[in-house]
């Protein structure tokens, strides 16, 4: 397990602390997570410490007044004033001046603390600890040093020693925070191990945002397909080189690099140019020392028939318990698609917490929380979710490719006409950054180019295109839908003669807004931008326009198949709406006797509620190469989800939320 943490120590404010990792260190506020411009140098801002006593440290330990702070390593220490620097006549020997402790339990030390509670110091030490009185008569207290597994209830068991680090919580002096690799505990001095909030041992680099940025990597996603070969993008503490190994016919370009203003560190963007179809298991390397391997797969040549599958949903929120809810995630990846698409929302920037929950919209969000300081709580936002271990698991084995809606553009329903002008560059300069996409505008060195235009990309996959337009910054008030803005004039042209111009026989449209569906109400085209929608829907059933359109939507907080076009038998295009994998939600779907006798849903064929995901096969005809598509929307555990009458009961006959639109056109449903 790698080690994250050296040590930590407790800040003389009320809610913040300081962690040290290497040569590096964070400030981190309990409520913000890692402060703005953290991390620094050791060396930049401890007058003399680095210099006089370089690290790194084993242990660290405040004294009880907060008028200096001890720095152990090895058999020596030193003692820092704070505002001034390291005082006179260190490094000393540990046994000189701590000599009981040395005596009763010699160093190296893993870790140690301050309980100001009981005005004691505590060492660690493998399984055993030692509790020190302070002040100058202080020394171990009597028996010990003891076990850790004898007083320390059942930790031993769930979380076994050596810590890196221990700290005592400054809003709660019941809790203790546990710090091992990647990993730490909650534990209260009552209960044990702290359960109230989850299961542990979890997430560091999650559950505390931002002292990720201490490792010298994270982050890192497989992206888009390109014509020369995969996408994929790291996060780096420093701006180094990466290398790969091995080579074998493949190279590793550099794309890009960003520099992250107010969020210290750069994130890379690579291509790993390799023939199409090609398929490899490639090492990272930083300064020759291996740090991840990946499964990186080309797609296959444009005339390629061979068969695919996608994974897709939306809605994966981290601000409503992300951590237990994780499971939607970890069944899309045990489907082993050849994608994910993340289909919008994948962050929420939010506000302040209030009544206990957490705000999504403007007044909240704008004044007083991740957009009041765009350029690093939003960052911290985004990466929060990115650094939960179910997450990183996915996004280094499954290429990750996403279109954004409101709450990855900014608060929720936010548009271009609520966002000033570098609220919008901030916000794609976030979305870029954490998703390696075949962005049009991002391929010049270091993007030159604007970061407000628009985040169009698309992804060529054998015979199937997949196309991504930006389907938020155009959005506008407008009160009448018949005039209402998504796309936009120019990018609804572009994208219209895009797709008519592409040689594929299946073209997938990826939106964060209903296309097809009815609804007069809501963020769907018909509601707010009906002329676009009957130009598009227009457009793919023009005589020019060959393939066929399967559109994948997301955003709405609930799961269905539409279809427009001839009868839902025989239709020229099909939506699969899969929203949303982590929020439970009903909604209102209806039976065939009801649709038809409500006009404004007769482009449904059925409905599911709750968590969904969905899975979708692609194949292909063998004399004609016709697109196949299998269609099976799954519940959060993985399951097939059943067809549902409203919100509470199930069809009569409950029948699987799946369907299949066949090589001649024909679809089948379970309906």
């Amino acid at each position: 397990m790698p080690n994250l943490l050296n040590n930590i120590l407790p800040h003389h404010s009320k809610d913040k602390y300081y962690f040290f990792s290497g040569d590096h260190y964070t400030r981190y506020t309990s409520e913000n997570g890692t402060d703005k411009n953290f991390p620094r140098a050791v060396s930049d801002n401890w007058s003399g410490l680095w210099d006089l006593f370089p690290g790194p440290y084993d242990a660290s330990i405040i004294k009880y007044n907060y008028t200096k702070y001890y720095f152990f390593k090895g058999s020596q220490y030193v003692r820092y004033t704070p505002g001034e620097g390291v005082d006179s006549g260190y490094p000393k020997y540990i046994s000189e001046y701590w000599t009981r402790l040395w005596r009763e339990m010699p160093g190296p030390y893993d870790a140690c603390f301050y309980a100001k509670t009981k005005d004691k110091y505590y060492f660690f030490k493998g399984e055993n600890y030692v509790r020190m009185s302070t002040g100058s008569g202080g020394g171990v207290d009597a028996g010990y040093p003891k076990k850790i597994k004898d007083h320390w209830h059942n930790m031993p068991e769930v979380f076994p020693p050596p810590y890196d680090a221990v700290v005592q919580s400054k809003a709660n002096e019941s809790i203790y925070f546990f710090f091992k690799g990647n990993e730490y505990v909650r534990y209260n001095t009552s209960l044990g191990i702290d359960t109230s909030e989850g299961e542990y041992p979890q997430s560091t680099e999650y559950s505390w945002p931002g002292v990720w940025q201490l490792k010298t990597y994270s982050a890192i996603t497989l992206g888009s397909f390109t014509p020369l070969g995969p996408l994929f993008s790291i996060r780096l503490l420093e701006n180094k080189a990466i290398n790969m190994v091995p080579l074998d016919n493949i190279n590793l370009e550099l794309l890009y690099t960003v520099e992250n203003d107010g969020f210290v560190g750069y994130t890379k963007t690579y291509r790993v140019n390799m023939a199409a179809g090609a398929n490899k298991t490639i090492t990272l390397q930083i300064d020759g020392e291996n740090i991840a391997t990946l499964p990186i797969k080309n797609a296959p040549s444009d005339s390629d028939s061979e068969p695919f599958s996608l994974a897709m949903g939306s809605c994966l929120d981290d601000g409503r318990n992300l951590q237990l809810q994780i499971g939607t995630v970890e069944k899309m990846v045990s489907e082993n698609p050849d994608m994910m698409i993340w289909n919008g929302d994948t962050s929420y920037y939010n506000g302040k917490k209030t009544n206990g929950g957490w705000n999504t919209f403007e007044d909240n969000v704008v004044e007083r929380g991740d957009m009041k300081n765009p350029t690093h709580s939003m960052f911290l936002r985004m990466f929060k979710t990115r650094h939960h271990p179910s997450i990183v698991n996915a996004m280094c084995n499954i290429p990750a490719i996403s279109t954004w809606d409101d709450h990855d553009f900014g608060f929720n329903n936010s548009t271009t006409q609520n966002m000033s002008p570098q609220q919008i560059t901030d916000a794609t300069k976030v979305f870029r950054t954490c998703w390696p996409n075949n962005y049009k505008q991002s391929q010049p060195v270091n993007l030159q180019s604007p970061l407000d235009k628009p985040i169009n990309h698309s992804v060529r996959y054998g015979r199937t295109e997949i196309f991504f337009p930006d389907s938020r910054s155009h959005r506008g008030p407008d009160p009448d839908p018949e005039d209402g803005k998504i796309l936009g004039d120019v990018q609804l042209s572009l994208l219209i003669t895009s797709m008519t111009n592409s040689d594929a026989c299946l073209k997938i449209l990826i939106l964060s807004s209903q296309l097809i569906p009815t609804k007069e109400n809501g963020e769907g085209f018909y509601a707010s931008a009906r002329g676009e929608r009957t130009t598009l829907l227009d457009a793919f059933k023009a005589d020019d326009f060959g393939g066929r359109v399967l559109i994948l939507s997301g955003d709405v907080h609930y799961s269905e198949l539409s279809y427009d076009g001839n009868t839902s038998d025989n239709p020229t295009i099909i939506e699969v709406t899969s929203s949303p994998m982590l929020l439970k939600a009903g909604q209102d779907a209806k039976t065939p006797a009801e649709l038809d006798s409500d006009p404004s849903k007769q482009t449904r064929i059925w409905s599911v509620k709750g968590n969904t995901y969905a899975i979708l096969n692609i194949s292909y005809t063998d004399n004609d190469n016709e697109p196949i598509i299998t269609i099976q929307m799954r519940n959060s555990d993985g399951t097939t989800a059943d067809i549902y009458i409203d919100d509470d009961e199930l069809v009569p006959d409950p029948k699987p939320a799946n369907a299949i639109w066949k090589g001649d056109g024909e679809l089948e449903s379970s309906f």
